[in-house]
């Protein structure tokens, strides 16, 4: 099978996410990446006690979170528990973000409609009291979380489709964000500014097909994307539709 039918083709763009694309594309060459070719398991880590709804990591840090309302922090040498936190109200914990930057010794989780954060710093190997209890309550079931690069904001998406941004130095918070997603959120990201001006911002996915791109420092919407229409023609057979994750 040649390279070009057994990997996937990845270019790159000069031009901003939101910019036409330029008249004369330049295309790299493509890089391969073939799936049966070095992919062996690396562990099986086993702990929780019901399904695993969520993965974060950063760096070597690697936690999971739950049904059974816990968030834990693997040794992925021992392939075991390392540590063992308890979610508030042990709820079941449904998105999970690694602390970066200035937080890099927290892991933040949702359960519910709140966000907790834990200090890994603390002692114990089984924590039951968040060092942050709140982050303040959403609007319906929290789905997904992203940190910035400097540790400095939380995003926040929940199931109604409201995306919020939080300070965690507390001193002052973003504007709010314009209305979002028509349904759930299901996934954030955030991304530095262009033009090197120190701006900041947020990327997210819903299951409105849609991607929108934020500014955090104004809360207005730069652009947005209904990726539905490029997608293929949804099955006859009631599948399900084309979200973005």
């Amino acid at each position: 099978m040649s390279e070009a039918r057994r990997g996937y083709r990845v270019w790159t763009r000069a031009s901003g996410l939101c910019d036409p694309p330029p008249p004369t594309p330049r295309r790299p060459a493509p890089i391969s990446i073939d799936p049966m070719g070095e992919l062996s398991q690396a562990a099986s880590l086993r702990g929780h006690r019901g399904g695993v709804n969520c993965l974060a990591g950063e760096g070597d840090t690697l936690v999971s979170g739950g049904e059974d309302g816990t968030v834990r922090l693997w040794d992925l040498g021992a392939q075991r528990t390392a540590r063992a936190m308890v979610a508030p109200g042990a709820q079941a914990v449904n998105a999970l973000a690694v602390g970066r930057g200035g937080c890099e010794h927290f892991v933040f989780g949702a359960a519910g409609r709140d966000v907790f954060a834990y200090d890994l710093r603390a002692p114990g190997v089984l924590m039951r009291e968040p060092a942050v209890p709140s982050l303040g309550g959403s609007s319906d079931e929290v789905g997904a979380l992203a940190i910035d690069a400097a540790g400095e904001h939380v995003a926040i998406g929940d199931d109604s489709g409201e995306v919020r941004v939080v300070n965690l130095d507390g001193d002052s918070q973003p504007p709010e964000l314009d209305a979002a997603h028509g349904s759930i959120c299901a996934c954030l990201a955030f991304r530095p500014a262009g033009g090197g001006g120190g701006g900041l911002e947020l990327l997210s996915g819903g299951t409105d097909a849609f991607a929108v791109r934020w500014d955090c420092l104004t809360g207005a919407t730069l652009c947005s994307w209904c990726l539905a229409a490029a997608a293929p023609p949804a099955q006859s057979d009631g599948a399900a539709p084309r979200v973005i994750n």
